[in-house]
């Protein structure tokens, strides 16, 4: 039937939902929503049954008893500003709804009035018991007295009543008011002033209603409230020109329509009804609202969906990237394969949360009714907050005017995408008091990757993908960059012993590493610190202490995406801790420099643990060397992801140091920017480690090795870039001579190596046919008697020719001294040769050869090859250098010089220097 139509009444929203989030207080502003001035209204449809219907109530008799005035009201709620309410030691605030939190008018100070008119009420009837309903909420940390005062306008006010009260407390108080506080034309003045008996007293307004008995109106109106005792009777309106629509909605799930008589310009209608009292809506059907579009919602049982891993997104975030179709998707397969963790993974997108946990209200308590519904059934293990998220009290101008987000948030720059849990930020607030064993902690690992757009998800996923691909392989992943910063003597030197202690921890059992820090040299302000270098070498972890910002630190190491920095660290994601103040807090319109760390492309970091509000440094000091405790100290939490490290060290700082607010604060307000799912240092077991590069054979002297040396000196480096142990190990080493013969040398025992050690192994070369390639074969761990992550990197082979003999120095001896000044160099090729050779041969006064005294000879030779040469006369005490090599080298043979040196002292001893 098209005359057939859905009527329903509804509210606007206010803060009924919100006392779920004040826990265990009541919202400062209760006709105030927290986050959004829009809510949404469902309607059920049933293919089996017929919907609900309204009952009817007739239009009333002329003859039915008829009042002569009726109650109604008016109100005005303020929203002028957000406080974040109760001060603690040292300026400090809880991020969950605390005391006197929530939106409310602008400030008022001690000697200042707010004036509040009520204007056009109608015509006011001198019956009933008229009054004033009014909130206040203190806006300082000392006793309030507020002084309320009414009248028809300022000559006339009256002292309605003094309140007192203290803190950022809230009262709600009910004032009787007179009918001589009305004017003729349904006009009263509330004036507020704060006059408390300390230099400051500072106030705010959350709402006020002026409630009044008044005569049916004689002309039209947009809208009406009736309310009426029980008792059937009516109530005539007069002059009434437009059409109108009454409801009863004493009992607002249950409405009753009030069918209308019409006589000319006055319409009538039965006002009570026996049993209960009623309260009427009476409307102009041109205000009425007529709706053009229903949004079909489907709800799903999320509770039947097993996952550990909670993914949280926008619709926003599944438009199609550069490389991904839908990023929000391509993410949660990502975690879901074997290189992202094998995680079950579910997808939630948070326009659905609205609907199904927060009747269609854009609040964070969608959140935090689903996690309250969802984790004591499958207790996932990590939630990843996919987008930004923007303040509601964040602020943009449009038209000369500026508004507050929750108010017109198509002007912003970019949408708030998934909401914030708390003020001062924190989306710690989502997963405390889940579990009843550990309410106070978080039951979830959590973070958010600040991405604006689908684009800006898909850059962060390729890091993400980049830094799980790469596991275990590098042994930068063991080395840590500490920034030490302070704007005082005393605070560099403070900060400085707090990163030490870090420092200890983290070159300990069981990481095992090594941290280069850099400190702050002056007490300026701000001082640049070039760590590009480091960082494109590849960095775990990068800490910093010191003082902050959102967009700047005392140590300034810049914006990663900035060019002229030249940061090019690609696939070497560092996670960065940052202990200073606002640093995390990357939830206004401004660009964050902690946010250009995480979404920078191909650069940057994983992951930034910073504080978005005030820090105290000794506290932060306490939460730091906690979270270096479970990340680095433990061997059952190292392999952990970051958000499961950051869990387990605020479970640990809670525990050690306790609930009080300062403490607590810390915890709360300490934000994770990147994905919980990923690993600071990912290994649970040692993984000793070789590179050919750093494999050497050399001579036990200065001399090049050759066939004739009696023994080589192998070293190499060992580096363990898994955990440390206790445990020693065997290496062993293999050689394969020219001729094929092989030689397996006896395994050494060596203790445990936590990171890097140099080792030297001393290879017999006596009577042995070693000229040519000699093939060496080293494996560490070789009895595998220490559990690794991978034995596949514990064995190299190498390849080193060795040369035929060089020349051969008989006198002087090396190091040796010579007393006359005519002096014969005698030397030899090994062997015989039936081949007459030439020899260079140089002396000198420099080891470089290059001085003006240098002397140079070619002499042939089968054999020995001798050379007399004077010495520089009247210089005692002089060291000459004398080398020698083959003036063209035959195959096999070395072409590198044979040095020696010795010391010329007139008359002296023989021997050595």
């Amino acid at each position: 039937d098209e005359g057939d139509f859905i009527e329903f009444f509804g509210l606007r929203n206010d803060a009924t939902l919100d006392s779920i989030l004040y826990r265990d207080l009541v919202p400062v502003n209760p006709y105030y929503n927290t986050h959004s001035d829009s809510t949404a209204f469902f309607l059920t449809i049933h293919s089996d049954r017929q919907g609900k219907r309204m009952s009817s109530r007739l239009a009333p008799p002329a003859d039915l008893s008829q009042l002569p005035n009726y109650q109604s009201s008016q109100m005005q709620v303020f929203g002028e500003q957000f406080s974040l309410g109760n001060s603690y030691s040292l300026g400090f605030r809880l991020s969950k709804y605390d005391i006197g939190e929530g939106w409310m008018s602008s400030v008022l100070t001690k000697g200042n009035v707010r004036s509040i008119p009520f204007e056009n009420l109608g015509q006011i009837v001198n019956a009933g018991s008229p009054r004033l309903e009014i909130g206040l909420v203190g806006r300082s940390l000392n006793e309030h007295l507020v002084r309320i005062s009414v009248g028809k306008n300022n000559a006339t006010l009256r002292v309605a009543q003094q309140a007192s009260f203290d803190g950022f407390n809230t009262v709600y108080l009910e004032i009787p008011l007179q009918y001589s506080d009305f004017d003729p034309a349904g006009n009263i003045l509330i004036t507020v002033s704060p006059t408390g008996p300390e230099s400051t007293d500072n106030i705010s307004i959350t709402y006020t209603r002026v409630i009044y008995q008044k005569a049916p109106s004689n002309s039209d109106f947009d809208f009406e409230t009736l309310e009426v005792q029980e008792g059937v009777s009516q109530i005539r309106f007069s002059g009434l020109t437009q059409n109108y629509r009454a409801l009863d909605v004493f009992d607002l799930e249950n409405p009753e329509q009030i069918n209308l008589s019409r006589e000319g310009n006055d319409l009538r209608l039965q006002a009570g009804k026996e049993g209960r009292a009623s309260r009427l809506w009476l409307e102009n059907e041109a205000h009425i609202q007529e709706i053009g579009q229903l949004q079909k919602v489907r709800f799903r049982d999320y509770l039947s969906q097993s996952a550990n891993y909670l993914l949280v997104g926008h619709r926003e975030l599944q438009k199609a990237g550069t490389d991904f179709e839908n990023p929000l998707q391509a993410y949660a397969e990502h975690r879901a394969s074997s290189v992202g963790g094998s995680y079950d993974t579910l997808t939630l997108l948070m326009e659905d949360l609205y609907n199904q946990f927060s009747f269609g209200e854009e609040t964070p308590l969608a959140l935090v009714n689903f996690l309250k519904a969802y984790y004591p059934v499958h207790r996932p293990s990590h939630v990843l907050l996919a987008g930004r998220g923007l303040a509601i009290y964040s602020t943009a101008r449009e038209g000369g005017r500026t508004y507050f987000y929750r108010n017109n948030p198509s002007i912003f720059p970019f949408q708030s995408l998934v909401p914030v849990a708390g003020y001062p930020f924190s989306d710690n607030e989502f997963v405390v008091n889940l579990d009843p064993e550990s309410p106070n902690v978080p039951a979830i690992a959590i973070g958010r990757i600040p991405a604006k757009n689908s684009q800006e998800l898909e850059i962060y996923l390729k890091k993400a993908i980049e830094k799980d691909q790469l596991g275990l392989s590098a042994p930068w992943q063991k080395e840590l960059i500490h920034l030490g910063g302070g704007v005082s003597e005393e605070e560099l030197d403070r900060y400085f012993n707090f990163l030490n202690g870090f420092k200890a921890i983290a070159e300990g059992p069981f990481l095992g590493g090594n941290v280069t820090t850099y400190r702050k040299r002056s007490n300026n302000v701000v001082e640049v610190i070039d760590i590009t270098g480091d960082l494109n070498e590849g960095r775990s972890l990068v800490t910093f202490f010191g003082h902050g910002s959102p967009t700047i630190l005392d140590i300034d190491i810049g914006f990663a995406s900035d060019p002229t920095i030249n940061y090019q660290n690609k696939g070497k994601y560092p996670v960065m801790l940052f202990n200073g103040c606002d640093y995390g807090s990357a939830f206004g319109t401004n660009y964050t420099q902690g946010e250009d760390w995480v979404m920078a492309a191909e650069k940057g970091a994983s992951n930034i643990l910073a504080n978005s509000s005030i820090g105290v440094d000794v506290y932060l000091r306490r939460y730091s060397e906690q979270f270096y405790l479970e990340a680095f100290a433990d061997s059952t939490t190292i392999y952990r992801t970051i958000g499961e490290i950051k869990r387990g060290s605020e479970t640990r700082f809670i525990q050690r140091y306790g609930l009080n607010p300062l403490n607590y604060s810390h915890m709360e307000q300490m934000i994770l920017l990147g994905d919980p799912g990923v690993r600071l240092f990912p290994a649970d077991k040692p993984d000793y480690f070789l590179n050919e590069s750093e494999v050497k054979i050399e001579s036990f002297s200065n001399d090049p090795i050759t066939s004739l040396s009696d023994s080589l000196k192998l070293s190499f480096v060992l580096r363990n870039i898994g955990i440390t142990s206790e445990d020693s190990i065997h290496y062993r080493i293999r050689r394969r001579l020219p001729d094929g013969t092989l030689i397996d040398y006896p395994e050494v025992q060596i203790p445990p190596t936590n990171r890097l050690d140099t080792l030297f192994f001393s290879i017999p070369n006596i009577e042995l046919n070693s000229a040519g390639e000699n093939v060496f074969e080293l494996e560490v761990n070789s009895k595998q008697e220490v559990e690794e992550m991978t034995f596949s990197n514990n064995q190299i082979s190498f390849t080193q020719f060795i040369p035929l003999s060089g020349t051969i120095h008989l006198f002087p001896l090396n190091y040796g001294i010579v007393n006359t000044q005519d002096l014969e160099l005698i030397g030899q090729i090994p062997g015989t040769s039936e081949l007459e050779r030439t020899i260079i041969v140089q002396l000198d006064t420099t080891s470089k050869f290059n001085s003006a005294y240098r002397k140079e000879i070619r002499i042939p030779t089968k054999g020995l090859f001798r050379w007399k040469s004077e010495l520089l006369a009247g210089n005692d005490s002089v060291t000459y250098y004398w080398r020698s090599k083959y003036q063209e080298p035959l195959p096999g043979e070395t072409d590198a010089w044979t040095s020696s040196s010795f010391s010329f002292i007139q008359n002296g001893p023989e021997g050595w220097t």
